[in-house]
């Protein structure tokens, strides 16, 4: 039988830990405000939409939106319905290729989405406020290098 290191177990505790607490006031925030009453698989879907159009604020073909999801390009298209009848996605025409659809976000989600940012932001500052601009630097850092490396592993599969 193998033995569970000590330090990486209480890595992945802490990390539950943490990201449930992110989950819940973000939650918090959700419930207080209209929200867009969305499917485990439409916030999903709205988040990677959140994530890519950072970079390409004209928006994300749907093709890539199914790559990076995993899943196909069909299902990807009903959620995507779905998300632009409740009014949270806007489907365009890519002006580079009729054919292609492209995917954004609404300046409705965008608001709502920003204004949950804005909650978890007033939460981390409060959080980080015992800590020196040292120890919060070397925090973020290693966590960026964690996300680096899970998303090089991810790729992968």
């Amino acid at each position: 039988m193998k033995t569970i290191d000590k330090t990486e177990f209480r890595f992945w505790k802490t990390m539950a830990v943490i990201v449930d607490c992110f989950r819940e006031k973000a939650t918090e925030q959700c419930i207080s405000q209209e929200t867009f009453d969305m499917s485990i698989r439409q916030g999903l879907v709205m988040k990677k939409v959140c994530v890519l159009t950072e970079d390409e604020p004209e928006g994300i073909p749907l093709k890539r939106l199914a790559e990076e999801l995993h899943l196909t390009p069909g299902t990807v298209s009903e959620v995507v319905d779905t998300m632009v009848r409740k009014g949270g996605l806007d489907r365009i025409i890519n002006p580079n290729d009729r054919r292609a659809v492209m995917i954004r976000l609404t300046e409705k989600s965008q608001s709502y989405i920003d204004s949950i940012n804005e909650k978890i932001t007033e939460m981390s500052t409060s959080l980080l406020s015992d800590f020196t601009e040292e120890e919060k630097y070397t925090l973020v850092a290693t966590l960026e290098k964690l996300q680096i490396k899970l998303n090089k592993s991810l790729k992968k599969d």
